[in-house]
């Protein structure tokens, strides 16, 4: 099963296709991505609680699709409620991952607000997906200082760093407890190719960004970064499911 660890759903302000949640599903699967876990747009953009509750809507009775519970820095106190309300049992809400993105909070991962927010998911062994970039509070060196401090905790470099994949490919080499996330505007081929020969398969994860990107972008990508087959097994499947343990619902 393709696994697309690095999606949205609901509206943008950017220049894209709206899709409803059966166009959504429809979009993925017309490009053979199979399963999902998806973060909520209006989170991440506009209100966190609301995003999370449409997402814990639309979640329910769906058997191949998962989600992130989007927190907000600014708001430490609501984002650990959240992080209750959906992960204490995720085998009915089928929240799975923490979504941050420190640009649109105005927040580094490291500030105290998020060590406060690792300290407590740790109890959930959910993953964090982190968007990363190359600006100063997106820099995957952001991520370093807690991976080191939580090291039972579980971080994902969403983007890989963007521009900054070099970096990206070191933080992840230096920390055993850091994947990386493959989606970007940054379209340069060797980045794949070095993130596998730099930390294994095992710690490297397919995503596409949609529904920002078509997701047949990073999925021809995927195809010309010269993975071998087991590599690609890694990459586009068994890599989400390990790291989110979805065999909870074989």
């Amino acid at each position: 099963m393709i696994i697309d660890a690095h999606t949205h759903y609901g509206p943008w302000y950017f220049p894209v296709e709206n899709l409803d949640w059966e166009g959504f599903k429809r979009r993925l699967s017309g490009v053979g991505i199979e399963g999902a876990i998806i973060s909520s747009s209006s989170a991440i953009v506009y209100d966190f609680r609301e995003g999370n509750a449409e997402l814990a809507r639309l979640l329910i009775g769906e058997s191949h699709y998962w989600g992130y519970v989007t927190v907000n820095f600014n708001y430490p106190e609501e984002s650990l409620e959240e992080l209750d309300r959906y992960l204490q049992d995720p085998q009915s809400s089928r929240f799975v991952g923490i979504k941050v993105h420190p640009l649109l909070a105005a927040k580094s991962f490291d500030c105290p607000e998020g060590e406060r927010i690792v300290e407590h998911s740790i109890r959930y062994q959910a993953p964090f997906l982190i968007h990363t970039f190359n600006s100063p509070l997106e820099s995957p060196r952001n991520v370093l200082r807690l991976s080191k401090a939580y090291p039972q905790a579980l971080f994902i470099l969403g983007h890989m760093g963007g521009y900054e994949w070099e970096v990206g490919i070191e933080v992840a080499k230096e920390r055993p407890n850091v994947y990386l996330e493959v989606c970007s505007t940054c379209t340069d081929p060797r980045k794949l190719r070095q993130a596998v020969d730099a930390i294994g398969p095992q710690r490297v994860l397919f995503g596409t960004d949609a529904t920002l990107f078509e997701p047949s972008y990073m999925r021809k990508a995927l195809e010309d970064a010269g993975l071998s087959r087991q590599e690609m097994r890694w990459v586009t499947g068994e890599s989400a499911r390990n790291l989110f343990r979805l065999e909870r619902w074989d």
